[in-house]
Order: structure tokens, then sequence, then C-alpha cells
């Protein structure tokens, strides 16, 4: 089972971490949310298995997922679909990080 952290760290970068895959998410009003990494965007809950799919081939390359706010309107729903899909592309950790 993949675990959960939650990091407040100021001025830090997720993907200053070679083992550590950035996932920028952000609110999508009126209730959805978007997922992006490298050039490809989710648009979540409804795009989720594709979300899921797309990240297990990155396990052989990144260790754990960093889930970053792209702003701070975000809501927690989002941040914490990010994280739970993460995990449930097994990886080894999904870790939350906010730029405050």
């Amino acid at each position: 089972m993949a675990a959960l952290a939650i990091m407040v760290l100021p001025g830090t970068s997720a993907a200053s971490k070679s083992n550590e895959l950035a996932v920028t998410v952000s609110y999508a009003a009126p209730d959805a949310c978007r997922a992006s990494f490298g050039s490809t965007t989710f648009l979540l809950p409804s795009d989720r298995d594709a979300f899921v799919a797309a990240l297990k081939p990155l396990r052989r390359k990144y260790r754990n997922v960093a889930v970053v706010p792209q702003d701070e309107d975000v809501i927690y729903r989002c941040i914490g679909t990010a994280v739970f899909l993460s995990q449930m592309a097994e990886f080894k950790k999904a870790n939350f990080v906010s730029k405050r």
C-alpha cells in the first residue's frame, strides 16, 4: 500500500527531486479538477482511468509523485483525488507539496 505524506516546504520545487513526478492540480469549475504532468492534462474524475493508466508506466522512471497545487484556489478534493489516484497507480509515495 502506498503512503501519504503531507509536506509544506517553502520555496521548494517538486520537480527538483529526480525520483519524483510532479503532478500539477487545479480546480475546473463547477465540479471537476485538472491534473497535469508532462504535456498531458486530465479532467478528473471523468478521466480517472486514463490518469491511472498514464501514470503506471512512469513508475519505472519515478519512485514518488509530488502533487502540487497550481494556485491557492485549489480545493482539497482535487489534491486528494490526485494523491489517491497516484496510489492506485502503485507509486511508493504520493506527497502533497505546498508552495506556502
